[in-house]
């Protein structure tokens, strides 16, 4: 089966999103979907999610993958409506707990406090990373995004058994 991997962020920091996408990857394959495509908005603009909505009948996909619901409306009754479209349409919206939203929101919260701290007293920083400290980078947030799941998917859903992906 087919999914397409959609993610928002209205204040984007590139590692940031690029975790959100590597989630939605490991959430569709252990739903068993492949990911066929990745849209991505940012900062209010929702055109890539108004595409989805408008080819959902065509599609060639079957189910949108997002880490949280938040991510698709900034209101209940917006998601409700887009919620009910993807339904009818008979596209699956797969999506953690909403648990799972919240303790990754307070780890990325945490995560960028440690780097501006980090930041700030280190001024000879190079704000510039080469692609090896950007994949070491990003190695290290996946594991603590990872570990974030797995305790909050242990203490709020023990019946549902989630381990890291290991090939990514």
């Amino acid at each position: 089966m087919k999914a397409v991997a959609y993610t928002y962020d209205a204040d984007p920091w590139y590692p940031l999103v690029q975790a959100q996408k590597a989630k939605c990857a490991r959430m569709a394959r252990s739903a068993g979907y492949e990911v066929v495509a990745q849209v991505h908005d940012q900062s209010g603009n929702r055109e890539g999610l108004q595409r989805l909505l408008d080819t959902a009948h065509g599609r060639g996909y079957d189910a949108i993958v997002v880490t949280e619901l938040e991510r698709l409306a900034d209101d209940e009754k917006s998601l409700d409506a887009i919620l009910d479209r993807f339904d009818a349409e008979g596209v699956a919206v797969i999506t953690f707990p909403p648990e799972v939203g919240r303790a990754l929101k307070e780890l990325i919260a945490q995560e960028i406090e440690t780097l501006a701290e980090q930041s700030n007293r280190d001024e000879n920083v190079d704000p510039e990373l080469d692609d090896e400290q950007v994949a070491q980078w990003q190695r290290k947030w996946e594991r603590k995004v990872d570990a974030v799941i797995a305790q909050t998917l242990a203490t709020y859903y023990p019946d549902i058994e989630w381990t890291p992906s290991e090939d990514d």
